[in-house]
């Protein structure tokens, strides 16, 4: 990619027809997915696929806005039985678990021991409210 603009700024972009790539404003792409440009080689108007940097990963704001728990979550076990898990910040309890619907509210950023204890009264049969 040959440009005299900002670094970054302008991105390369491969046609999804006929697989010819053009350079284009990242402004103009966006950040989620392809946009429609007229292709030089179809010479239509066609979708157009951004070719990103291998560093550049668009996604990573939505990682960095919700922290990944690690591979010993013990909520995932309750979501792996249907259960769906809602972190509320304003919750005055540890967890409120709401059986009727499947459904476990949460304290945000709880520490390991809590999240058991909470997995451990949503499995239990006479656990929750």
């Amino acid at each position: 990619m040959s440009t005299t603009a900002e670094p970054g700024t302008v991105i390369d972009a491969l046609c999804c027809e006929c697989g010819t790539v053009r350079t284009v404003k990242r402004s103009y792409v966006g950040g989620a997915g392809e946009r429609r440009l007229r292709c030089a080689t179809c010479r239509a108007t066609t979708p157009h696929a951004p070719i990103r940097d291998v560093n550049d990963d668009y996604r990573e704001h939505l990682n960095a806005a919700r922290p990944v728990r690690g591979d010993l979550d013990p909520l995932d076990v309750v979501r792996s039985l249907g259960w769906t898990v809602i972190e509320v910040a304003d919750l005055r309890a540890m967890a409120s678990v709401v059986r009727s619907v499947g459904v476990v509210l949460v304290r945000p950023n709880l520490v390991p021991d809590d999240l058991v204890r909470v997995a451990e009264r949503v499995l239990s049969p006479e656990g929750g409210a």
